[in-house]
């Protein structure tokens, strides 16, 4: 299953305050379906930040002064970074340039 196909879908959010991502940025048809990083398995938060890395891989190999990617991506990989870290999850970090 592919980083952008998992999503945690809740009728009512939780009460609890929990660090979430909106993954409208990462799948387009997602609809505003927002997870709570802790009720994601380990694979799935990996996923999830080697596909940001690997946009911006890809963005600044387009060589353009302007990126694709912005401070909406660095939030969420930033959230997911912590989350991994909490988590004691290898990853290569993401090279912002």
């Amino acid at each position: 299953m592919s980083a952008q196909g998992v999503f945690l879908r809740r009728a009512d959010p939780p009460a609890e305050t929990f660090t979430s991502i909106r993954t409208c940025t990462l799948h387009a048809d997602c609809r505003g379906v927002t997870m709570a990083l802790q009720d994601l398995t380990d694979e799935s938060v990996l996923k999830l930040y080697e596909s940001i890395r690997k946009q911006v891989a890809a963005d600044i190999e387009l060589g353009s002064k302007h990126r694709l990617l912005g401070d909406t991506a660095k939030q969420q990989a930033e959230r997911l970074r912590d989350e991994l870290d909490r988590r004691r999850l290898r990853f290569t970090p993401i090279d912002w340039r």
